[in-house]
């Protein structure tokens, strides 16, 4: 961290991982007013900090994708496909017009089967190493 800036924030692939101790907030390190503190990790909340504290524990085996964005991710894909299959009206489906239990669904077991299901499983696969 330069050591003369009061505010600083890390390139990507410099960041320090934070995991909260209670809320399982992750973060990075920057430094805002002279003062080490975490930023959040929060799309579109490039605000959101919290003081550095005993209950930030540096996260060594920092995952960036929960199974929530794996998810998302195979699902997208799924809809592309669906389109030249003559799947129309599941190409036409929006992640967050599903229910809870359906997104969970499609997390665990994602397509019925055929190719949907192989492309689900390779991309989920493809993502193991950066996944939660």
């Amino acid at each position: 961290m330069k050591e003369r800036e009061p505010d600083w924030d890390p390139r990507p692939d410099e960041r320090v991982w934070y995991s909260h101790t209670r809320t399982g907030d992750r973060g990075f390190l920057v430094r805002r007013d002279g003062k080490d503190m975490i930023r959040l990790d929060r799309p579109g909340d490039d605000q959101a900090v919290r003081k550095l504290n005993s209950e930030w524990q540096t996260d060594h085996d920092y995952r960036p994708l929960t199974r929530h964005h794996v998810g998302q991710v195979t699902f997208e894909a799924d809809k592309r496909l669906c389109w030249p299959l003559g799947l129309h009206s599941l190409g036409n489906r929006e992640w967050l017009s599903l229910s809870d239990k359906e997104r969970i669904a499609w997390m665990n077991q994602g397509p019925p089967d055929g190719v949907r299901l192989a492309v689900w499983k390779a991309i989920v696969e493809a993502l193991r190493e950066i996944s939660q």
